[in-house]
C-alpha cells in the first residue's frame, strides 16, 4: 500500500529533491558506447551521449512501445514531459508518472543488444538504482512486459491498494487502466472515447445513483453532456457551452480526469450497494428464524 506523506516525511523524504535527483540523472548522465563514423552504432569510434540524444538519434525509432511517435521529442510531448516535470514535487500521482516515462526511457537503453565492450551497463545503472529506491519508498515497483516493450509502475502488493479495490465493468477493464496509462497523458482524443463509453455502461444506472448520492449523479451528468464528451459543447447550437468553448488542452484534460475518477466512483458504490443488498437479505433472514424460535 502507497506509504502516507507522514511517513515519507518522517523518514527525510523530500519529493521536491527525489524529483530533481531523477531530473538530473536523467537528463545529465552520460552513456558511454562506441559509433561507427556513418553513425551506426558499433566499434570505430568512443562516443558519450547523454540519454536523450542516444534514444533519438539510434534507439527510439525501433521501441515497440513507441506509439505513433515518430521522434523522441514527440514521444516527451505526448507524455507532457516538461508540465510532468513540474507536477511531480508537489503531488504524488505525478511523481509516479514521472518515474514510469523515464523507466521507460532506461529500457530502452537497456535493451540494446550490445556487449560489454559497446556499452559500458555501469554507467546506466545509477539511474536504475535511483529509480528502483524511489518506487520502493512509496511501495511501488516497476513491471515490465516484455511483448510490449513497456514498464507500468505498480504497488508492491496490488491486494491492498485502494484503487485496486475499485471494481468496474469487465468490458471496460482495458479501457480503464489505458487511461491511467502515462502514454495516454495528453490524448485528449482517446481520453474523450473511453469517457464516453464509461458513460454509456454508466448511463442504465443513473436513476439508482441519483437515490444514493443525488450530488454526484448531477456532478457527473454535468460533465459528460456539458464538457465535451457526449457532445460537441464548443460549437453554437442545441449543446453549446460557453465554458466548455473556452477551455484550454490543459483544463479539458482536467476535467476529463476528474470525470474519470467520478465515474470509477459511481460504478464502486454500485458494486457496493449489491453488498449492502446482500447483507440486508442475511440480516432479513436472521431475524426471521429468531422470530421463529420465539414461537416454539
Amino acid at each position: 500500500m502507497k506509504r502516507s506523506i507522514e511517513e515519507l516525511t518522517k523518514n527525510g523524504w523530500n519529493q521536491e529533491r527525489a524529483v530533481r535527483n531523477i531530473i538530473d540523472s536523467f537528463e545529465n548522465d552520460k552513456v558511454s558506447c562506441y559509433v561507427n563514423k556513418d553513425g551506426s552504432l558499433n566499434f570505430e569510434r568512443y562516443a558519450i551521449f547523454g540519454y536523450r540524444e542516444l534514444i533519438d538519434y539510434w534507439l527510439f525509432s525501433d521501441w515497440k512501445g513507441r506509439g505513433r511517435c515518430e521522434h523522441f521529442d514527440d514521444f516527451l510531448k505526448a507524455v507532457s514531459y516538461e508540465s510532468l516535470k513540474k507536477k511531480a514535487a508537489v503531488d504524488l500521482d505525478s511523481f509516479l508518472l514521472l518515474i514510469e516515462v523515464v523507466y521507460n526511457c532506461y529500457m530502452i537503453v537497456d535493451n540494446v543488444q550490445l556487449n560489454e565492450e559497446k556499452m559500458k551497463k555501469a554507467d546506466i545503472s545509477k539511474l536504475k538504482k535511483l529509480l528502483d529506491d524511489e518506487l520502493n519508498n512509496l511501495q511501488y515497483r516497476a513491471d515490465y512486459d516484455e511483448e510490449k516493450e513497456l514498464v507500468h509502475i505498480v504497488p508492491i502488493n496490488p491486494i491492498i491498494d485502494q484503487e485496486d479495490a475499485i471494481l468496474t465493468p469487465k468490458n471496460l477493464k482495458e479501457e480503464i487502466n489505458e487511461y491511467k496509462d502515462q502514454l495516454t497523458r495528453g490524448n485528449l482524443k482517446r481520453k474523450r472515447e473511453i469517457l464516453f463509453n464509461m458513460g454509456n455502461e454508466y448511463e442504465p444506472k443513473v436513476k439508482q445513483l441519483e437515490k444514493i448520492y443525488p450530488a454526484l449523479e448531477d456532478a457527473i451528468s454535468f460533465l459528460l453532456n456539458r464538457m465535451n464528451v457526449r457532445h460537441n459543447n464548443k460549437e453554437r447550437g442545441k449543446y453549446y457551452c460557453e465554458k466548455a468553448a473556452t477551455l484550454t488542452s490543459f483544463e479539458q484534460e482536467l476535467i476529463y480526469d476528474r470525470l474519470y475518477n467520478l465515474l470509477l466512483l459511481a460504478f464502486a458504490i454500485f458494486e457496493n450497494q449489491s453488498r449492502l443488498d446482500y447483507v440486508a437479505t442475511l440480516k432479513q433472514m436472521c431475524k426471521k428464524d429468531k422470530d421463529e424460535v420465539e414461537k416454539k
